[in-house]
Formats: C-alpha cells, sequence, structure tokens
C-alpha cells in the first residue's frame, strides 16, 4: 500500500513537471495543489493500517519484547518487595510512592500472565483452514500495550530509598490479650468509668489509684488495649516508674515503644526529642504506671498535659497514694477497690486448679482466701503455692502461719508480704529458693 501511494505521488509529480516544462504553469499549479492532501490522506489513512497489520503479523515478536522487559521488572519488584519487608521488620513506614509502584506492579503482572495463557490456549486457533487473524490482532495489540506499560514501570522504579525518615509505631496493644481477662465487680467498675472518662474531650489526665496488688497495672492495660482497638487512640505506650525512678530509663521505655533513636547523652535532649515526637499528629495514650511521688514530667520528655490536649492524646495514670493523683495533676480520679469475698474465692479457686470437694478442706481454704485480704496479687500467689496440696494439715498451717503473720498497721506492702512470704516457704528445694531471691536483683541489673 505504501509502495503504490510512493509510485502515484511520482507519477504526479513528473506528469505536473511536463505541464510546467510546456509552459502550461496553470495546470501544473494545479495538479500540485491537488496532490498534497491526497498523500496527506493516505498518510492518514494507511498509518492505522499499517500498525493494525504489526499487530496481527507480528503478534509473537510483540510477545518475546513483552517478556524480556517483564523479567526487568520481576527483578526490580522482588528487589524492592525485599527491602519493604526488611524496613517493616524495622519497625520504618513505607513512602506512599512505593506502595503505590507495587501494587501497579502487581496488577501488571497479573494482566502479563493472563495474556501469556491467552496465547497458550490460542497458538493453533484457525478458521477454516485460515488462522485466526483477528485472535492475533488482539493478542499483538495487547502485547504491545503491556509492554509499554511495563516500560513506564521499569523507570519509575529508581527509588533512593523505600522507607520514611519516621518509623511506624509498634501496635502495643494487640500483644495484649484480652482473652483470659476476667474482670471482677470491682475490677468492672473501674474499668468502665475510666473507658467512659477516656472518651470526653475535656478531660486529658486520669489517674487510678489503690493498694498495691489490687490490679491497677492489668486494669489500665486492658483499657489500654481496647481504645486503641476501638479507633479512640492510634497508639499506647507506656512507662514503668517504681519507687527510685531513672529519668534515663523512662526515656528508653517511651522511646522503644515509639520506635525512636535516642543517640543524645544528657536528659535534656533527649527529653526534647522525645517531646518533638509525642506531639507529631498521632493520638497517643500515655501510660505511666507505679508513681509514687509527684514527678517533672517536662524532665522527661512528655509533653505538658494542654499540649497533649490539642492533640487528643491523654494520661493514665496509677498510684497506690491518692495525693499523688492530686499532684501530678490528674483531673479525674479513679479507686481500684479490693475484691469482694465471693470474687476473692473464684479467683482464688481458678488458680489453685482444685474443686475443694471436702466440706473441711473448702472451710480452711475460704479461710486462707480471706487472709488474702482482697488483693489478686496475693489471692493468686497463695493460690498457686497450695494448689498442689493434698493434706488437710497443710492447709490448716497454711492457714495458721497468715494468720498470725497479721501486722498490726496492716498495710497494702505487709499484707503482700506475708502472702509472699507464705509461697516461699511452700517452695520445693533449696535452688527453687534460691531463684526466687534472685529475682529482685536480676530486675535491677
Amino acid at each position: 500500500m505504501s509502495f503504490l501511494l510512493d509510485d502515484l505521488y511520482h507519477r504526479l509529480l513528473l506528469f505536473s513537471c511536463i505541464f510546467c516544462f510546456q509552459d502550461n504553469y496553470k495546470m501544473g499549479e494545479i495538479v500540485l495543489g491537488i496532490l498534497g492532501p491526497v498523500m496527506q490522506l493516505g498518510e492518514w489513512m494507511w498509518t492505522p493500517v499499517k500498525r493494525g497489520m504489526s499487530y496481527m503479523v507480528h503478534y509473537k515478536r510483540n510477545l518475546q519484547s513483552l517478556g524480556l522487559q517483564v523479567q526487568k521488572l520481576e527483578v526490580m519488584q522482588n528487589y524492592h518487595k525485599e527491602s519493604v519487608d526488611t524496613a517493616e521488620m524495622s519497625g520504618d513506614r513505607i513512602k506512599p510512592e512505593v506502595q503505590e509502584w507495587l501494587i501497579e506492579a502487581d496488577n501488571t503482572m497479573t494482566h502479563v500472565r493472563q495474556l501469556n495463557g491467552e496465547a497458550e490456549v490460542g497458538e493453533k486457533r484457525f478458521v477454516g483452514w485460515c488462522p485466526d487473524l483477528k485472535w492475533r490482532y488482539n493478542l499483538g495489540k495487547k502485547a504491545w500495550n503491556l509492554r509499554a506499560t511495563v516500560n513506564k514501570l521499569v523507570e519509575e522504579a529508581k527509588f533512593e530509598s523505600v522507607a520514611l525518615g519516621v518509623r511506624r509505631v509498634p501496635e502495643v496493644q494487640n500483644l495484649i490479650f484480652t482473652e483470659g481477662f476476667e474482670p471482677f465487680e470491682a475490677t468492672r467498675q473501674a474499668m468502665d468509668r475510666v473507658m467512659d472518662v477516656l472518651k470526653k474531650e475535656e478531660i486529658t489526665v486520669i489517674g487510678v489509684y489503690g493498694m498495691g496488688g489490687i490490679g491497677k497495672t492489668t486494669l489500665v492495660k486492658q483499657v489500654g488495649a481496647q481504645v486503641c482497638r476501638d479507633g479512640f487512640f492510634d497508639s499506647m505506650i507506656m512507662a514503668v516508674f517504681t519507687q527510685n525512678p531513672v529519668v534515663m530509663q523512662i526515656q528508653d521505655q517511651l522511646a522503644n515503644m515509639l520506635t525512636l533513636k535516642l543517640p543524645e547523652t544528657t536528659e535534656i535532649l533527649r527529653a526534647a526529642r522525645l517531646r518533638e515526637r509525642m506531639l507529631r499528629g498521632k493520638k497517643i495514650l500515655v501510660i505511666l504506671d507505679d508513681i509514687w511521688r509527684t514527678i517533672d514530667l517536662s524532665s522527661i520528655g512528655i509533653p505538658g498535659f494542654d499540649e497533649l490536649g490539642r492533640c487528643d492524646s491523654k494520661v493514665i495514670l496509677t498510684t497506690r497514694i491518692f495525693n499523688v493523683c492530686h499532684a501530678m495533676g490528674s483531673q479525674v480520679k479513679i479507686p481500684l477497690n479490693l475484691l469482694s469475698e465471693d470474687d476473692s474465692w473464684n479467683l482464688f479457686v481458678k488458680n489453685a486448679r482444685k474443686s475443694f470437694e471436702s466440706t473441711n478442706l473448702c472451710k480452711v481454704a475460704k479461710q486462707v482466701a480471706n487472709e488474702c485480704g482482697g488483693l489478686p496479687v496475693a489471692l493468686i500467689t497463695v493460690a498457686k503455692a497450695l494448689g498442689d496440696k493434698d493434706q488437710l494439715e497443710e492447709w490448716q498451717e497454711a492457714a495458721r502461719r497468715l494468720k498470725i503473720s497479721q501486722p498490726a498497721s496492716f498495710d497494702d506492702d505487709e499484707r503482700l508480704l506475708k502472702c509472699v512470704r507464705l509461697s516461699y516457704d511452700n517452695l520445693k528445694g533449696e535452688d527453687a529458693k534460691s531463684c526466687f531471691l534472685l529475682l529482685p536483683l536480676s530486675r535491677r541489673l
């Protein structure tokens, strides 16, 4: 077709030259005026025809060319997927453009596999005695267009890095399991109240107070996990203070949960970096556990409560002392009360793993449970220590020892101490007792 058009053009040109040579300039001009549009129209008509014929004739070549480019794309796709996996395991956040590129690459590879499947199935397709030219045309066209898409992805795949500068905060709430958690009446009342207060915009700081071993830490962990799963907060971070808090250790606890590196060696510079990170847009629930006295939180890097409130972040602190709640600026102070007698007995039986079918044994066991004073930690500790004891005399001795060890003041520390002492005395062997005594030391190292 192209040859015929070229031949026609040369014949018309020659014809016009003859007219011009014979001084018939007017006719020559007419011919040349017609020639240009005719040839332009021919080119317009021929270009799509030529492309269509190329799809049909060279469909195998298009498939082979597509296959070569797909190999390059697969190499880049696998490389970036490995880089993304490594970055995510390190807590890094992935650039949006990298995520979009990987999605588009996956979709393109799906189309390539579908096209290859069509090529395999229809390789021997005929219409009568002739090859199916329409099928070849469609296949060649798809291969050509897909190659252009693959080329574009290969060009766009040159990322300097796949990760953003900010690391992803791990979802601590997913590590707190609620399946085995059974809140008793006192715990449920406190939990419900904390949950309700957390949903109030005007409240930023909540104080939870109660005796040592009563379950404050467990309560706030469960509440934190629940409100994060429900979408009220983006993440939860937590630090334990204890009686003698060390600022840098607390900073490290918070930084680890924020996947933040603190290369600075001074408390004030580390505090500045922590504060900047905690005010970066996300709604964070900050849990400050086991506070014994008034502490300047700004020295640690925790922003002011007004600043946290503007970011929709909130603070829950736990303490044994009501006055600490007030001194630390708690807007709401929520007590966690002792377990009732019935709840204490249920918790005791669950951890002792005994049926207490004997009436005498059951009576003595209830005396032992009552001596624990409604403290969950004491009930669990004593129940596990006595759970393997089958002789009534052993339970009577435990009840006697708990009763005579009752201190005059009976504060929460002494209440726990007598229960822990009983648990220690019931350990089998000196090795087990030595390990028990080393536990507090190992926590300090």
